[in-house]
């Protein structure tokens, strides 16, 4: 099979001659520059539409890098190098750009040996090119999403060096660097400080992700000397090798500090409401809004009405008064959250007795949503 550069030496007044590759020849002495087909092609442009020398090529290419070519060019003539490779980009004639890897050979001709020929031979990397740089942007849009968050987002591989992590997390461990600064391939544990049973607690939770296992954990961080008390929930989950093998694990930690200290006061007002009414001497039993089923009772409405706790849970707080829903419903008009009071209830109790008595019934908003206390009060009472 003839070189590239026999087909190029071969051709000497004209471009015809070049085999169709992405090859042309320039002519030290006379400056002529020969274009393949294939690259004319490529470009889309016809040989009188290049110029006969470098310059021609050199048109298609943005002004700075016209400018580096240019000058990477006249250093290559006059250095002693015979060959050399370069990327260069050409604005072809549908306005779309394309990349050329290019290899550079000086051809010497004639007993005195002088280079007199460069013959170059390209190969089209715009696809290449094209991929790579949509996977850069792919990896800057990723990093700039997990960077827009304030949630901790990090993986470590079975050694436990971080091996991906976005700035929140970065900023948070410098806090627990062991006397310099934490980066990516340091050591989740060797490289930072963290008491024993921290330590011990998270190598447990690593186990079960490495073991395959998707979970999310709650930790309550208390650092007194940093004045710190904050709720996190951590997502862990395994990531997964192209045969399917786990070979790190990525967690997802976000900072729950507002939801679970509104929780833990909803929890205590609720446990203060439930002391209230457990021991309360009023008679109070707890009915669901929508089903008038009772819920709950307190010792005092228990021994009231006669029924054994469990039974008097299970039922509907008409079946005591002996009405419908509906004369309940219009005898007891209340907005939400307001307290109404009614007089002239019957009610009838497990021995048989009938007693009237009045009632307050008041919607809970917050602590219980579709519920009401019912207190009762007997004639006595009131």
């Amino acid at each position: 099979m003839t070189s590239p550069e026999t087909e190029v030496s071969n051709c000497v007044t004209c471009s015809e001659g070049l085999i169709d590759k992405y090859i042309f020849k320039y002519n030290v002495d006379t400056k002529e520059l020969l274009i393949s087909p294939e690259w004319k092609r490529s470009l889309g442009y016809e040989q009188n539409e290049i110029c006969n020398n470098f310059d021609g090529l050199w048109q298609l290419q943005d002004p700075d890098h016209r400018s580096a070519s240019k000058k990477g060019f006249a250093a290559f003539l006059k250095s002693e190098a015979a060959s050399r490779t370069i990327t260069s980009i050409y604005n072809c004639k549908d306005g779309m750009p394309r990349w050329f890897e290019i290899s550079e050979k000086k051809i010497q001709f004639g007993c005195t040996q002088r280079s007199s020929v460069i013959i170059s031979y390209a190969t089209d990397i715009t696809e290449a090119i094209k991929t790579e740089l949509k996977r850069q942007n792919d990896k800057n849009i990723h990093a700039a999403l997990i960077n827009a968050t304030t949630d901790l987002i990090f993986s470590v591989d079975k050694q436990f060096n971080v091996t991906a992590a976005n700035n929140s997390f970065l900023e948070k461990i410098k806090l627990n660097a062991k006397n310099k600064a934490f980066v990516l391939g340091d050591n989740l544990f060797s490289d930072l400080t963290y008491s024993y049973k921290t330590k011990t607690i998270w190598l447990e939770l690593f186990k079960k992700a490495f073991e395959g296992e998707l979970f999310t954990f709650e930790q309550n961080e208390i650092i007194p000397d940093q004045d710190i008390d904050r709720w996190y929930e951590h997502h862990f989950s395994p990531v997964l090798d192209n045969d399917k093998t786990i070979k790190g694990v990525a967690v997802f930690s976000k900072d729950i500090s507002i939801k679970k200290n509104a929780d833990l006061a909803n929890y205590n007002s609720r446990e203060l409401f439930r002391s209230i009414f457990k021991f309360n001497s009023i008679k109070m039993l707890l009915v669901n809004s929508l089903t008038t089923v009772i819920e709950d009772a307190n010792d005092a409405a228990v021994k009231f009405y006669g029924y054994p706790y469990c039974d008097l849970c299970k039922m509907n707080i008409l079946d005591l008064f002996n009405i419908k829903f509906s004369e309940f419903k219009k005898r007891i008009s209340s907005n939400r959250y307001e307290t109404k009071t009614s007089k002239g209830f019957t009610q009838f109790l497990a021995t048989g007795d009938h007693k009237k008595v009045k009632i307050s019934i008041t919607l809970l908003s917050e602590l219980e949503h579709g519920k009401m206390v019912v207190n009762i009060f007997e004639s006595d009472e009131i």
